[in-house]
C-alpha cells in the first residue's frame, strides 16, 4: 500500500512537471552509508552492536519539482541508490592465526529509492524534509575472504525520513545534500536481529526544463 502511494505521487509530480512550468531533470551523486546492526540470542536477550564502518556508494536517477507557492516546492525523485556498510568479521582461522588486522566485508544493498521532499526556498538556498521508501533490487556481501555472496535475508521494502539542504547555482544546475535515516528493520529476523539503513548523499542536479 505504501509503495503504491509513493509511486502515485511520484508519477503525479513528474506529470505536472512535464505539463507545467515546473522543473524536472536528472541527478547523480555519491552516498556515504552505514547500518546500525543489533544482535541478540535466545540465551542472551541483551542486544549487542555489530562493529561497522561507512561504505562509499553512488546514486543516480530523475527528479521533479512542483512549486506550490513563492517559497514552497514539492520535490519527488526516483533513484537507484547503492548503500550498506563495511561490517567487521572474525573467522576461526583468524582466531587461530591472528594477523593483527581488523577484517571487514562489504554489505551492499541496491534500492530503487523514492523520496518525497517539501522544500522551503530562500533565494537560491533551500531546505527540505520528508519521507521516502526503498524497493530492494539486490543485496550481497563482497570482500568476505575474497568471495561474494547473495544475502536473501534482507526485506524488499524500507522506509526513511529525510533532511535536505541545497543551493541553486543556475536555473539548470544545483547541488544538494540529503541525510536519510532508516525507520524500519530491514532484516527478515525480527526477533534477534535489527538492521537499519542510513546514508548521506551529495548530488548534482541538472534541470531539463
Amino acid at each position: 500500500m505504501m509503495r503504491k502511494y509513493f509511486l502515485f505521487i511520484l508519477l503525479l509530480v513528474l506529470l505536472q512537471c512535464a505539463m507545467g512550468q515546473n522543473n524536472f531533470g536528472i541527478k547523480a551523486g555519491l552516498n556515504l552509508s552505514d547500518q546500525r546492526k543489533e544482535f541478540s540470542t535466545p540465551e542472551n536477550v541483551n542486544k549487542q552492536l555489530q562493529k561497522t564502518k561507512p561504505l562509499l556508494g553512488y546514486q543516480f536517477g530523475v527528479f521533479g519539482k512542483v512549486g506550490i507557492s513563492s517559497t514552497l516546492t514539492i520535490a519527488a525523485e526516483a533513484n537507484f541508490s547503492l548503500i550498506g556498510s563495511k561490517t567487521y568479521y572474525l573467522t576461526e582461522d583468524q582466531i587461530l592465526n591472528p594477523d593483527g588486522k581488523d577484517h571487514y566485508y562489504n554489505d551492499k544493498l541496491g534500492y530503487i529509492e523514492i523520496p518525497l521532499i517539501l522544500q522551503y526556498n530562500i533565494n537560491k538556498l533551500y531546505f527540505g524534509l520528508g519521507p521516502g521508501i526503498g524497493i530492494k533490487v539486490f543485496s550481497k556481501i563482497t570482500n568476505f575472504e575474497n568471495s561474494t555472496y547473495s544475502t536473501p535475508f534482507y526485506k524488499t521494502m524500507d522506509a526513511a525520513g529525510n533532511l535536505l539542504t541545497g543551493y541553486r547555482f543556475t536555473k539548470k544546475i544545483d547541488v544538494n545534500v540529503r541525510y536519510s535515516y532508516g525507520l524500519l528493520n530491514v532484516h527478515e529476523d525480527n526477533n534477534y536481529i535489527n538492521v537499519k539503513n542510513r546514508f548521506l548523499n551529495v548530488s548534482l542536479l541538472y534541470s531539463l526544463k
